[in-house]
Formats: C-alpha cells, sequence, structure tokens
C-alpha cells in the first residue's frame, strides 16, 4: 500500500463563535482521488482551505508529504499543493493563456527566466482541459465552464503532487463534467493525489477512489463509495430518504434522492443488515433485516421476473414506499443484483437451471405474506406451470407484458398472451384476481395504489 500524502491530526478552525471544522483527522494516499462530500455548510472548502494554508487552523495539524502547513511559506506550499477555487471570477482582464501561466509562478525565482519546460507544462495543461479554442482570448469573455477549465489548466501547469479541486463540475455541462473527472482520473493514475469537494454524489461514485462523508465538520464516515453511501448514512447527513442503488452502465453506486416524507428509513443498501439462508449452491433467499420485516406497516409487492420491465417496476415500487420482495432471479444478473440492493428479500436460483424445492417453498412464503404479485418474463420457461400454481392462489396478481392487444375486458388490459399467463389462466379458482398490464401504461404504482385502495374511500 502507498504511504499518506496528506496527513490531517485533529484538525479544528473556529471563526468568531462558529466551529467549522472540528477535530478532524485524516489520511490521503499518494495516488489517489478522495471526494469530501456533504451537505452545504458542512465544511468541505475550508477543509480543502486548510490544506494549501489558505486559511489559519485553530488547532491540530495538516503535512503534504514532509511538509507541516501551517509552519510553511506560501511558495513552498505552492510547490506541492495546487487548488482549483469554486469561484471562477477573475478580477483583471488577462487573456486565458496569462492565467495558465500563472500556474509556474511557485518553480520561478525572483531572477529566473521562462524556459521551454515552462511552455512545455503550460501548452499540456491547456491540452489536458481541451481549451486550444478559446485559451487566446480574454477570460471576461468565457463562460463560467470555460473560466473553469482555465483555473484547472492553471493548477495542471503547477505541476505539484497534490491537487485540490472544489466543485470542479458546478459550471460545466455534462460532457464536460464527465471530462473534466476522466482528466483527474488520470493524473491519478500516473501517480498525483487529489481531493475534491464534490456535491454529485454519483460522479463521487463513479471516479472517487475514496469518499469522505463530512457532516456539521466531523467527518462521520470514510472508505470506498460502495461501503460509505449507505441509506441510513446519508440520510442523517443530507435528509430525504436517499435509495442507493447500482448504475447498470458504470457499476458504481447510484443515489436517488426520495422526499423527506418517505415511508421507510430503513437501510435499503443491504451493506449493513443483510443476511442469507443457503438452499444450494448458487441459491439463496436474502431477507434485509429481521426488524425490518417486523416493524414494516406498509404492503408487501412480490414480483416474479426479470430484466428491464422488473428493475423499473421494482424501483418505482421502492420509491413509492412499498416492501418489495423478488423471486426466483437468476444468480448474478443486473436483475439479482439491483434486488439486493433496494429490495426487503430476493429469492436467486442458479442460471439456466431448475428451481428447487427450497426455492418454491420459500416463493410460497413470500406469495402468502404479499398484497399483491407482479408477473413478467421470469426466463424459467421449465418451471412455469408450478410458479404458476404457486401463485395462483395469491389475493390480487398482475401479469406485466410489453406488447398491447387492442381488446378490452372488465376494466383490465388484455395483452398478447404469454405462458405464464396462460398457465395461471388454467388455474380455475384465479380469474377474478388477475389484472393484466402492459408497461407502457399506467404505473405500476399507482394500479396498486387503486387496487388496495379501501373500498369505504370508494363511497
Amino acid at each position: 500500500m502507498s504511504s499518506p500524502l496528506i496527513t490531517i491530526e485533529n484538525l479544528s478552525i473556529t471563526r468568531e463563535s462558529t466551529t467549522i471544522l472540528d477535530g478532524v483527522d485524516l489520511t490521503v494516499e499518494e495516488g489517489t482521488l478522495l471526494g469530501v462530500v456533504g451537505p452545504n455548510g458542512a465544511g468541505k472548502t475550508t477543509l480543502l482551505r486548510a490544506i494549501d494554508g489558505s486559511i489559519s487552523m485553530t488547532t491540530g495539524s495538516v503535512r503534504v508529504g514532509d511538509i507541516a502547513v501551517e509552519s510553511a511559506d506560501a511558495t513552498t506550499i505552492s510547490q506541492q499543493v495546487a487548488s482549483v477555487p469554486q469561484n471562477t471570477s477573475i478580477a483583471f482582464n488577462f487573456d486565458a493563456r496569462t492565467i495558465v501561466e500563472m500556474g509556474r509562478t511557485p518553480h520561478q525565482s525572483r531572477l529566473g527566466s521562462w524556459t521551454a519546460t515552462d511552455d512545455k507544462a503550460v501548452e499540456e495543461a491547456i491540452e489536458q482541459v481541451d481549451a486550444g479554442e478559446f485559451v487566446d482570448q480574454s477570460v471576461t469573455t468565457l463562460s463560467g465552464g470555460e473560466r473553469q477549465r482555465i483555473l484547472l489548466a492553471r493548477a495542471l501547469a503547477q505541476q505539484t503532487p497534490v491537487l485540490l479541486l472544489d466543485e470542479p463540475t458546478a459550471s460545466l455541462d455534462i460532457h464536460r463534467q464527465i471530462q473534466t473527472l476522466e482528466s483527474v482520473a488520470r493524473l491519478v493514475e500516473m501517480g498525483k493525489t487529489a481531493m475534491a469537494a464534490i456535491h454529485d454524489l454519483n460522479l463521487a461514485a463513479r471516479y472517487c477512489d475514496v469518499v469522505c462523508l463530512l457532516t456539521d465538520g466531523s467527518v462521520t464516515a470514510i472508505g470506498p463509495p460502495a461501503e460509505v453511501f449507505t441509506t441510513s448514512a446519508l440520510a442523517d447527513t443530507f435528509g430525504g430518504y436517499p435509495v442507493v442503488t447500482t448504475d447498470l452502465i458504470t457499476g458504481a453506486a447510484s443515489v436517488t434522492t426520495l422526499p423527506e416524507n418517505h415511508s421507510d428509513r430503513s437501510d435499503t443498501t443491504g451493506n449493513d443488515q443483510s443476511t442469507e439462508t443457503q438452499h444450494g449452491e448458487d441459491e439463496t433467499v436474502t431477507n434485509r433485516s429481521e426488524h425490518r420485516n417486523q416493524t414494516v406497516t406498509q404492503p408487501v409487492i412480490h414480483i416474479i421476473g426479470h430484466g428491464q420491465p422488473v428493475i423499473t417496476a421494482m424501483s418505482e415500487l421502492v420509491a413509492a414506499g412499498y416492501a418489495v420482495t423478488i423471486g426466483p432471479v437468476p444468480a448474478g444478473s443486473v436483475t439479482a443484483t439491483t434486488a439486493h440492493r433496494i429490495a426487503t428479500s430476493v429469492i436467486t436460483v442458479p442460471a439456466y437451471e431448475g428451481v428447487t424445492e427450497a426455492a418454491r417453498t420459500e416463493l410460497q412464503s413470500m406469495v402468502n405474506k404479499a398484497a399483491v404479485v407482479i408477473v413478467t418474463q421470469i426466463g424459467l420457461k421449465k418451471h412455469m406451470n408450478s410458479i404458476a400454481t404457486t401463485v395462483g392462489r395469491a389475493e390480487n396478481i398482475i401479469i406485466l407484458s410489453q406488447q398491447q392487444h387492442q381488446n378490452q375486458h372488465r376494466h383490465t388490459t388484455h395483452i398478447d398472451s404469454d405462458p405464464i399467463e396462460t398457465a395461471i389462466d388454467k388455474l380455475p379458482h384465479c380469474h377474478d384476481t388477475v389484472i393484466r398490464k402492459t408497461t407502457d401504461c399506467t404505473s405500476v404504482a399507482s394500479m396498486i395504489k387503486t387496487l388496495l385502495k379501501p373500498a369505504s374511500e370508494d363511497q
């Protein structure tokens, strides 16, 4: 493991009667991108300013390599630490290239001359931020995003081992946000150490090796994003109801925050409380927690199927406050991965293999507890009839399909038949319990809300 390049011990900063940072202990390993996340006023900018020496400390110490920041002069610190501020305003009417060239100042003596090394550093920095088209314009004519890129280029031209960035993507469009953080990530791969205060949790999860969760001036969690970004930790820090899932494209943690009055504040990430019961190789039933199952009061919805329609329905129902169980789903599938993040209980079975008796027993138990069972593409055609028999006596069944038929009957939407629908329809006792809907009509949550509405509300 690399050695710490930044070491912060018992750092506190108080201004007048306000404590901004309170006893912060933090180390940043060399060649690491550490993201500092937290709400407005948590102390993120102040922490970065303490590292570059632009704000005095009340107590504690900050070391960058062998340098004690609190006792070092500005030139010495600037040779080790480059900063990109959040505020992109520039008071003087310089051309943008001159701003970038200012990054070379710490490396020049009072009587020293400009060298080819300085030229190379400036040109490389301009190229890294893709600022060639406007680098010779006046900074007063540039947009906020363009000025942000020029200030980043100035920091890169400084060629320091440590790079500090305060909201580096705040003024950028989506493409430039990704471009900027990709550039920082490449620098880190080459050995640079970077710290960035980032508001966008999804960008932090995607690009940061480590995240530090800062709350009211104190570090409340630090580690890989997948470990720090849990529903409980983020809810305590930011409020609301953060639902943490896995991004289907990047594989990083993805955070969606719901309103403060969301009915379930328990941890749906599965990072803290999940337990598993083994039924066989690659076959499990995962329960998020016994406490949650005992205390949850919202209706339980069970889903059978996999693929994007299931993921969409599952996310929608969790956001609406329902407890969602799911299975059987193929182990290792995207559906299973997402379900382990946000569902209450999950039954997984080996891909391309059969459903065991143990799994069918667990399925029956979940169906018995569910107010509604949703069935869609289940990918287990060999076991279609047995699964249909298991769910056939459910109180309410919704069959999802992506193909809509034109005929309508008894306030339900009929769809082109599929194997699971045919199998369920063969069970004589369930005809009045089945609702068929397509994935492009009324939302599943709205349908369930209507379905479960007490009869007294209709009077």
